[in-house]
């Protein structure tokens, strides 16, 4: 008789009843000695040696699998579709051209919904779109091709592999996603954010742990006074959110965190959707910043201390609904540019003065006085603020970033400062900075 075969413990004890008579003590005994027997008689689990592999087994499996998902990775055309599928917005703006839709060399299609002329000094590119992806021809070389040509033209001695690692940053994936054989490319169907959402719900508020901006500088404060837009990222990182313009759900997010000294490279979440992230409330802004990264966003608020100015950050080039979602935001608000104060800080403000012609500099300066540590973003403002002895003016940026003196940006207001500066606004000027004031006490949570 097999184990499987005999009555269970629980049946036979129902079978004898709860009875206290002594034919029914005298059973009960009998049926737990004969239920200890079999049970000492069954092997113990906890004692049974881990299974050996067969010694034909493939122990090189864990990196065989490895090499093909690499090999895999680096061959899969269907990522190739969905590169150039991307905007050559985000690409000529990492090569530091600037959309120019009024240029000489222009077109018939001043939306630029599908012809675009950009430049850069004496160069012009036109793109033409072609179904989902635009194609580019250079007035000088005559080179010409997709937006994966335009990146490697712009990166010269780079390989395919090199460009594929730069559009998964643009594309927010740091893997392709395979495509099974047979499926057709979905490129046309609208993209599914759920995933994206389901993450960004997932994640933990901002007070419930420690975060990337504040070993960044970013105080605690700074990040509860727009809790609603950023939270807490996997390996102590931050996610900034974007939201549908039109209905204000969450369609996505940027993350930034570092691991082992590696910054992230895919600095957008995987099947989200790029529109802007903003911090502030647009109900009652009369002024808007614009910035590439959330990072630098946090910065400027915390040195300006403003309720007037909602800071927004593109989280890298501009796509169609993140230009979509600028203008939006622009209508009835003075909108200044807060980019690197470098050449790529430079493009991307010729490119938002495309989309928004009013749009002036905010540049960061290139240096605080009382600091020796150089600046070229607000995030290096905010830290070299905190170390400085005393802050009153700041060193003039160098004349390919920003103009003379004579052309200063607007400058930044603090709420609890005792006086304030003015200067005339204008287009390449830069902020002068105001001393770095006490962070507002972290609110009740």
């Amino acid at each position: 008789m097999l184990v499987r075969d005999l009555p269970k413990p629980a049946a036979v004890f129902d079978a004898i009843g709860s009875g206290r008579d002594p034919v029914r003590t005298a059973l009960r005994t009998v049926a737990h000695a004969e239920e200890q027997r079999i049970t000492a008689e069954l092997p113990d689990r906890r004692s049974v040696s881990a299974p050996q592999a067969a010694p034909d087994a493939d122990r090189g499996g864990g990196s065989k699998k490895r090499r093909i998902a690499k090999m895999f990775k680096e061959n899969d055309h269907h990522e190739l579709e969905r590169m150039r599928a991307v905007h050559i917005d985000e690409i000529a703006a990492w090569g530091g051209w600037s959309y120019a839709p009024k240029h000489r060399d222009g077109h018939s299609d001043p939306q630029g919904r599908n012809l675009r002329t950009y430049a850069r000094g004496a160069e012009t590119i036109k793109a033409t779109r072609k179904g989902d992806a635009w194609v580019w021809t250079n007035n000088k070389t005559g080179a010409s091709g997709s937006v994966i040509d335009l990146w490697l033209s712009d990166n010269p001695g780079s390989t395919l592999g090199d460009a594929r690692k730069a559009f998964r940053e643009i594309m927010g994936s740091g893997t392709p996603t395979p495509v099974p054989t047979g499926v057709p490319h979905q490129g046309h169907r609208q993209q599914d954010h759920t995933e994206a959402r389901r993450r960004w719900e997932e994640a933990p508020y901002i007070e419930d742990r420690r975060t990337y901006a504040e070993d960044r500088g970013v105080s605690k404060a700074t990040l509860h006074r727009f809790r609603d837009d950023v939270r807490c990222g996997v390996f102590g990182g931050i996610y900034f959110a974007h939201r549908n313009p039109e209905t204000g759900d969450i369609v996505g997010f940027e993350q930034r965190w570092e691991k082992d000294g590696q910054k992230n490279t895919a600095r957008f979440a995987k099947g989200g959707v790029k529109t802007v992230s903003v911090l502030g409330h647009p109900k009652t802004a009369t002024r808007m910043v614009v910035f590439e990264g959330g990072l630098d966003a946090l910065a400027l608020a915390e040195l300006e201390s403003r309720e007037d100015t909602i800071y927004v950050s593109t989280g890298g080039g501009f796509g169609p609904k993140t230009e979509a979602t600028l203008l939006k935001l622009a209508e009835g608000r003075q909108v200044l540019s807060g980019f690197d104060n470098d050449l790529a800080g430079e493009a991307l403000h010729r490119q938002l003065t495309g989309l928004l012609p009013g749009a002036t500099r905010l540049a960061p300066p290139a240096h605080v006085e009382g600091s020796t540590t150089p600046c070229k973003d607000w995030l290096d403002v905010l830290n070299a603020s905190k170390t400085a002895p005393a802050l009153a003016m700041v060193a003039p940026l160098p004349q390919n970033i920003g103009q003379d003196d004579s052309e200063s940006g607007l400058p930044v207001e603090a709420s609890h400062a005792q006086t304030s500066v003015s200067e005339p606004e204008a287009p390449y000027g830069q902020a002068p900075l105001t001393p770095h004031m006490n962070a507002p006490k972290t609110p009740e949570v």
